[in-house]
């Protein structure tokens, strides 16, 4: 009987060692709390980066549009991008002026976030080579990035 009695006081014993303190508990929420708001600053740059090459990606794949469409002949017209203010437009014409502004497809970039300057990007009907190379830079919350670079053969970066 007695050592049944030493056997159940033993069990209890060994339950409340497996468990964690609540000092242990405290410790541990504390280091988590510390951990957070030192990323907090590191996450916003990078949402902002990651943000700004999402936009510029879409640029650059719209100014290749511009050139495979002028390449095929679409329409029987070069193709271009003119990007200003937060917009910038996949047109088809000689200039954005002239253009046909039944075939433009306009992108908005998000707020905040806007072209410095205008520019355009229109290439040769059959030849794609672009009139003339061009770097477009984007503006997000005070700071300047290049966001598509092309060259004079057409390539654009």
């Amino acid at each position: 009987m007695n050592n049944f009695f030493l056997y159940k006081s033993w069990q209890r014993k060994k339950i409340f060692r497996n468990a964690f303190t609540l000092p242990e508990i405290i410790i541990t929420i504390a280091l988590f709390g510390i951990m957070a708001s030192l990323s907090i600053p590191y996450l916003g740059d990078f949402y902002k980066s990651e943000n700004i090459g999402s936009h510029c990606k879409n640029i650059r794949q719209t100014i290749y549009r511009a050139s495979t469409r002028s390449i095929a002949g679409e329409q029987g017209l070069p193709w271009g991008v003119y990007a200003a203010g937060n917009e910038y437009t996949l047109f088809a014409g000689e200039t954005y002026i002239s253009r046909n502004t039944a075939l433009d497809e306009t992108f908005t970039l998000p707020g905040g976030m806007s072209f410095l300057g205008n520019k355009t990007f229109i290439f040769h009907q059959f030849s794609g080579i672009p009139i003339s190379a061009e770097n477009a830079y984007i503006i997000f919350d005070g700071e300047t990035s290049l966001c598509a670079s092309m060259n004079e053969s057409g390539l654009v970066e």
